[in-house]
């Protein structure tokens, strides 16, 4: 029978203390549950000026949770973990930003960060399974697009470009990507990503990082043919651990 879990807060119990939750994530056996939370003395901190959603770990094994230092100043939000819970995404909002954010990788076993996308503006950055991978979006410059990081060579690659090399017509963005880093499923706007792009609405494709394609798979079985009284409506994909599977959701409305 599934039950929640109460997970203990770092600081020490008391009835001043309280904490604001905000993004988390899971490792792959749900040991582990990282998450970013303001931790408030309702006495002391009362107008909480300095006050930073900040990260840390919960082992559910040993049932304790502890604080993560990243060593950077701001709230941490979007966090993602690799399925051993060694590494962990997220993306800081410096003090004073107005919604500029970074993108930085931790390292658990190294206590380590380190910034994405050469330290230029970035978001929503999500970590392969096997923590080989990471993909985020680039909002440096328009069009906004989908990068890819080699953990270990640190080498970034953009994947949202159009057919033959070319600028994308328009932005991409929301990446998930399979277990291995082979494939990424993102939601783009651009109509020249694939030749057959032509519903003028957004779509979701896969990026398969072997073979260097794109395949359009939203517009596939019911939603292939597209009429101007029809529009896609499409939330966040959602990709399988192997990639065969196609990402979801999606829908098809009729006008």
């Amino acid at each position: 029978m599934e039950r929640p879990i109460r997970i203990p807060y770092v600081s020490a119990a008391s009835n001043t203390d309280t904490e604001i939750p905000g993004s988390v994530a899971v490792n792959a056996n749900a040991s582990l549950i990282a998450f970013s939370s303001i931790k408030v003395n309702l006495d002391s901190d009362r107008d909480c000026q300095d006050c930073y959603f900040e990260l840390s770990v919960f082992n559910a094994d040993s049932n304790t949770t502890s604080s993560i230092d990243t060593g950077l100043t701001g709230d941490k939000s979007n966090l993602s973990m690799s399925d051993d819970g060694r590494f962990i995404t997220f993306n800081l909002h410096p003090p004073g930003s107005r919604g500029i954010s970074y993108s930085y990788l931790y390292d658990r076993d190294q206590l380590q960060s380190t910034p994405l996308n050469s330290e230029n503006f970035s978001l929503a950055s999500v970590i392969s399974g096997d923590g080989s991978t990471i993909a985020f979006t680039d909002v440096t410059a328009l069009p906004v697009k989908i990068k890819l990081r080699d953990r270990i060579s640190g080498i970034e690659t953009p994947i949202s470009n159009g057919v033959g090399g070319d600028e994308p017509k328009s932005l991409s963005g929301f990446a998930a990507l399979s277990q291995d880093g082979r494939y990424t499923a993102f939601i783009s706007t651009a109509s020249n990503l694939v030749t057959s792009d032509d519903n003028r609405h957004d779509d979701i494709f896969v990026y398969d990082r072997v073979s260097g394609k794109t395949i359009l798979v939203s517009a596939q079985g019911p939603c292939r043919k597209v009429r101007s009284n029809e529009e896609f409506v499409t939330g966040p994909p959602v990709i399988s651990s192997d990639g065969r599977d196609p990402p979801s959701p999606l829908r098809c409305l009729s006008g």
